[in-house]
């Protein structure tokens, strides 16, 4: 059938199609080294520094066995930020999630960390309903929110970049956005981690952008203000 079809098409219709793939085909490989070289130039920045370390709540939502679920936990349990703690949480008791959470803060006694039952959602996502619950009963002491996907990498840093100069300058809140790496050099999985890694590349000064709900951080004044919990 699909031989037929070409057969009978004109000459330069085909020639168009063709050159057309060709185009897309080189878009993406260039497409694909400049998301590598951003990649690359994010990672030799030097993390913020500052005087003042706000006391932050990280919240991070659990479901299920992810993968390298153990070593995302781990990993938010070891960050370079010395005034913060965490809470894990989950729909109910019988995730098989809590026993890696609960040996994670067990081998992190040094950070805070708490495991949360929120219990079923009724007139929302689950997601959401975790987030409500992990934030309904707030410490004083508690300046900024940060919250976080647990199938996430994190380095050590990560805390910093998320709440660097929040609380100041008229900046309220921060979002990251998610960096897909490859485990394998198929094709396919290269193209799709380009494609997908191409937004992160148009994030920058200016302009409005959307918080994207992986990775973000908000002062406790303007989640208040802003009523997010309702």
């Amino acid at each position: 059938m699909l031989t037929t079809l070409l057969t009978s098409l004109p000459l330069i219709v085909v020639i168009a199609c063709a050159s057309a793939a060709m185009l897309y085909a080189c878009v993406y490989l260039v497409l694909f080294a400049e998301n590598r070289r951003y990649w690359q130039a994010r990672f030799r920045q030097m993390a913020p520094t500052s005087d003042e370390y706000p006391r932050c709540l990280l919240v991070v939502p659990c479901k299920g066995l992810e993968h390298g679920l153990r070593d995302n936990l781990a990993g938010l349990l070891r960050q370079d930020y010395p005034n913060y703690e965490v809470t894990f949480v989950v729909e109910d008791g019988r995730d098989p999630a809590i026993p890696i959470i609960r040996e994670v803060i067990r081998e992190h006694r040094f950070v805070t960390a708490r495991l949360l039952i929120a219990g079923r959602a009724d007139v929302s996502g689950q997601k959401v309903h975790n987030l409500q619950a992990a934030t309904s009963d707030l410490k004083p002491e508690i300046e900024i929110l940060v919250f976080a996907d647990s199938d996430a990498g994190t380095k050590n840093t990560w805390l910093r970049w998320m709440t660097g100069g929040i609380g100041r300058e008229r900046l309220g809140a921060r979002t990251g956005y998610r960096w897909m790496t490859p485990l394998d050099k198929r094709v396919p999985t290269l193209i799709g981690c380009s494609i997908n890694n191409a937004v992160a590349s148009m994030f920058g000064n200016g302009g409005h952008f959307l918080v994207w709900g992986g990775a973000w951080a908000i002062h406790r004044r303007v989640f208040d203000a802003a009523s997010l919990r309702e």
